[in-house]
């Protein structure tokens, strides 16, 4: 069963995620940007993960909806808690704030190794990111802006560069 179509935030982030990446979605909510990537073929798996019970339970009933049950695992998880570097090859950060993401990074330094691709959504915030990512050897290799809503969205691929 396919799913409505993603809004064009959710769009413009599955965009930069690099075909055939194994995707951890830190935040996933409903998991329709998952859902999204699987059934256009940008990626084999998904890890659709969220802190609280409730989203999770929202996710599921999507992947259900999909049959996707066998190309996304969910993982109740505070940030990158529950995850190793080998998880995933991308890993994206959507529609929670720059503050956020920033502490969630940084309770993961496993992330600063050369194969990491971060793609990242913030909702307020971004300099909070953008100072994260700098201070942490990480370059932005793209960036996307839309309109959704009336509200203006940026998100950004960045990738781990090593030590400078």
């Amino acid at each position: 069963m396919r799913l409505p179509q993603l809004r064009p935030r959710l769009r413009m982030v599955a965009e930069l995620v690099p075909p055939g990446s194994t995707v951890a979605d830190i935040g996933t909510d409903h998991a329709w940007l998952p859902v999204y990537l699987v059934q256009q073929g940008i990626c084999p798996r998904v890890i659709a993960s969220d802190i609280a019970e409730g989203p999770l339970q929202n996710a599921a009933k999507t992947i259900a909806r999909a049959s996707l049950q066998e190309q996304i695992e969910l993982r109740q998880s505070d940030g990158f808690s529950r995850f190793a570097a080998a998880d995933a090859t991308c890993w994206i950060m959507a529609g929670m704030g720059g503050t956020l993401m920033a502490r969630l990074l940084s309770a993961a330094p496993w992330l600063c190794m050369p194969s990491t691709v971060l793609v990242a959504q913030p909702q307020s915030r971004p300099n909070e990111l953008l100072d994260w990512l700098r201070e942490n050897n990480f370059c932005i290799e793209q960036e996307l802006v839309c309109r959704d809503h009336n509200r203006t969205y940026t998100a950004l691929r960045a990738l781990y560069i090593g030590e400078s």
